[in-house]
């Protein structure tokens, strides 16, 4: 399954192959592409259940 390219941020944009930061410059292979799109928001729920130290 591919991943889904269209919420990518516009500061990322093809470059030949591969995709180029415009803000910075940097060259991002095609690969790599997938770590720059935007994180899901965790549930709040199951970040409390995770912390041991707020369970007692």
């Amino acid at each position: 399954m591919k991943p889904d390219l269209s919420k990518l941020p516009l500061r990322y944009q093809k470059y030949g192959k591969n995709w180029k930061d415009t803000k910075t410059g940097q060259v991002i292979h095609n690969s790599k592409i997938t770590d720059y799109l935007p994180k899901t928001p965790q549930n709040h729920e199951e970040i409390l259940a995770k912390r041991y130290d707020l369970n007692y």
